[in-house]
């Protein structure tokens, strides 16, 4: 039996406990950074080989001697003050250690593990509209949980809130202000980084172990907002993708696993989290969900009178063409290249940056392949060290997102050149540059001088149907985020014929 030794860590955790410390019995030898992830503390991936300086740790006492290429990635003060890389080292000995986190990715509130439940007044039709003419109760018109009746009015505190698969992000408004935030990561990466792992892991016995881990991740954000604002926010407004949906209320993600991927649910909902009443945005599909719908609202897709495009790319690529009366929107599986390949120190849009340098300077040829020594070795830019496969990863996604604007474009009946605006939105599309993503082809040429960046569309939607959801004779949440919906015509990218061809046809860079 192996020696085993005491381990104290001080930081932020997700299990429920109301401590702010955890004291563990591990092995001997064994690497901190498994120790650490195993045991669902807070920290950032890794990828394991001291490059990307993320997972930071604090020894209390007796730190190790830094590495080298700790002395590269951490000041004299971090190292002086014992700050190490966790995934660089394995313990020895007993020993004390604090996390080395953003503050905005360590919330200062203890988690709360809440109930979660649907709204108990009125009929099923009631809690959960079936159609447009189904209505969910607003706040201050049917309490969900039996207070008594609000003044409407503007100066009413809500919660907006984004669940992304791997970070969740919420703001508190009040009179068209945010007064308050809170961000953190999902909880749920414990059981892998994205929805597939989610969905397998729900199948396997472990869905519910991810609504309690989510509706806590919530109840955190609720807690530090009544602290920070004096009050409670009156209800939340939730955008997510189906998954994530399915896992917060409770619903089975086994038909998301397997064709023809019927979610149980994609209509708006009212449940209730952390005592107050959580509206959920309604889906398109399995693969097109609350989120893509929030960006539209946020966007003013819905309404535009002109022809545009919206992606949301990382593992999945959620792409919606068209202007108000018709959309059609689709889902593409992008894999991990536009996530970084798994790689804490290499994000997608830099890959993407990287990848139209290295066609720039004849380092790469249009087939993806580096020339020597660099297809062997790799080859070093910017911190990152860029592998032959992880080109081959990007032409993959790369690939699968053009061949999806290609269809839509056509299914629709409109060239390239009609469209007036690309939006990208989420952190990929903030920070990739319009240039380099179409001159490795991953959007069309014609596209130039019309891609922006859009941000957070769906935590921005979420804050904006919150907003409307105040007052006396606004429209009903249900009726409004359907409405967005009912012009939407979901098409699956496997089920069309020519999808292979236009897929191996975008897998080259353009020359």
């Amino acid at each position: 039996m192996s020696e085993t030794i005491t381990l104290l860590v001080h930081g932020a955790f997700y299990r429920g406990d109301e401590i702010q410390r955890r004291v563990l019995t591990v092995r001997k030898q064994e690497n901190l950074y498994t120790i650490l992830k195993r045991e669902g503390l807070y920290l950032y991936d890794c990828s394991g080989n001291g490059t990307c300086g993320k997972c930071r740790v604090r020894f209390l006492k007796d730190a190790p001697l830094p590495t080298a290429g700790e002395r590269v990635l951490l000041s004299a003060e971090e190292l002086r003050a014992g700050v190490r890389l966790a995934c660089r080292h394995t313990v020895r000995a007993d020993l004390e250690l604090a996390l080395e986190m953003e503050p905005a990715q360590i919330p200062d509130v203890i988690g709360v593990l809440p109930d979660m439940e649907r709204a108990q007044e009125g009929t099923d039709e009631e809690r959960t509209a079936e159609g447009t003419d189904g209505e969910l109760p607003l706040p201050g018109e049917r309490p969900a949980t039996g207070r008594t009746e609000e003044r409407p009015g503007a100066d009413v505190l809500y919660a907006a809130v984004d669940i992304g698969t791997t970070t969740v992000a919420m703001r508190a408004m009040c009179c068209g202000q945010e007064v308050a935030a809170y961000a953190a990561l999902n909880p749920q990466r414990a059981y892998g980084a994205d929805v597939v792992s989610r969905i397998r892991a729900g199948i396997q016995g472990h869905a519910e172990d991810m609504r309690r881990q989510i509706c806590s991740c919530l109840a955190d954000g609720i807690k530090l907002i009544t602290e920070q604002c004096g009050r409670k926010p009156e209800y939340m407004v939730i955008a997510a993708n189906t998954t994530m949906v399915h896992l917060l209320c409770g619903e089975s993600v086994e038909p998301l696993s397997a064709y023809p991927f019927e979610p149980v649910n994609i209509r708006p909902q009212q449940i209730v989290v952390a005592g107050i009443p959580a509206y959920i945005i309604c889906g398109i599909s399995a693969f097109v969900g609350g989120d893509i719908v929030s960006g539209m609202a946020a966007t003013g897709l819905h309404n535009a009178d002109n022809l545009q495009l919206f992606i949301d790319l990382g593992t999945n690529g959620e792409i919606v063409l068209g202007k108000k009366g018709k959309f059609l929107c689709t889902a593409t599986a992008a894999g991990p290249a536009f996530e970084g390949n798994g790689s804490a120190d290499l994000m997608g849009a830099d890959l993407i940056r990287i990848a139209a340098d290295l066609l720039d300077e004849g380092v790469m040829d249009a087939q993806g392949l580096l020339c020597e020594p660099f297809f062997s070795k790799g080859i070093d830019r910017t911190g990152a060290h860029i592998l032959q496969e992880h080109i081959r990863e990007l032409q993959k996604a790369k690939a699968a997102v053009a061949a999806g604007i290609d269809l839509l474009l056509e299914q629709y009946g409109a060239p390239a050149r009609e469209i007036t605006h690309v939006l990208l939105a989420g952190g990929f599309g903030y920070y990739l540059r319009p240039d380099s993503a179409i001159r490795i082809g991953l959007l069309p040429k014609a596209f130039e001088g019309r891609v922006r960046a859009v941000g957070n569309t769906a935590l921005q939607g979420a804050c904006l149907i919150g907003g409307r959801m105040q007052g006396s004779g606004r429209s009903s949440f249900a009726s409004y985020t359907q409405s967005i919906t009912a012009d939407c015509r979901y098409l699956n990218l496997a089920m069309q014929e020519n999808f292979e061809k236009k897929y191996i046809s975008n897998l080259d860079f353009p020359s």
